[in-house]
């Protein structure tokens, strides 16, 4: 709960300073969703990864590897 606590609270801080599709506001997104995941909390979880593959495929360049995001993606849908 404590590290949920510091990424919630650093990602109010980046989202001051940059727009949502930027890479350190990405990559916190993707870091809760991670927490989320080893915690058992499967929708949340999914929520911010859903979230970070949208944006990332919105923003990014067109050969940016989604691959590993798009697996935790289908794993967390197989639980």
């Amino acid at each position: 709960q404590e590290a949920i606590e510091y990424y919630l609270e650093s990602l109010a801080i980046y989202r001051k300073s940059y727009v949502d599709h930027h890479r350190t506001v990405l990559e916190l997104r993707e870091l809760i969703g991670d927490v989320y995941d080893t915690s058992g909390k499967v929708s949340e979880a999914l929520k911010y990864y859903e979230l970070v593959l949208k944006l990332r495929q919105r923003h990014c360049p067109a050969d940016a590897d989604l691959s590993e995001l798009k697996k935790k993606i289908e794993h967390l849908r197989k639980r």
